[in-house]
């Protein structure tokens, strides 16, 4: 590996329905990327759907630092707005020790 690179790079794809919101999670979401997905997170909330889905199949690792825009997000919404799929194990797991475990979908 070459010093400064990043083997698992973060990146979130917005796709936007009438009623609902998905965004797509890939790699490792910590507080290096939290900017990436708050952005997101902004952008998603303009529509003002009535759900929004978080597609984690694909995140590699996520801290509470990454994860903390979800967490808010959830929080201010209300419960059954924030819906996360297909969350490995360790994102769970993050999830379950915050007694989020909830937002799982």
């Amino acid at each position: 590996m070459t010093p400064g690179t990043d083997p698992m790079p973060f990146r979130v794809t917005v796709v936007r329905g009438r009623e609902q919101a998905v965004l797509r999670l890939e790699g490792e979401l910590d507080y290096a990327s939290v900017q990436e997905l708050s952005d997101a997170v902004d952008h998603v909330l303009a529509c003002n759907p009535s759900v929004i889905v978080v597609d984690a199949a694909d995140l590699e690792f996520a801290d509470v630092a990454g994860l903390r825009p979800l967490i808010d997000l959830a929080a201010r919404l209300g419960p059954g707005t924030v819906q996360i799929r297909r969350a490995p194990r360790q994102i769970r797991r993050v999830l379950q020790l915050l007694d989020l475990d909830d937002l799982l979908a």
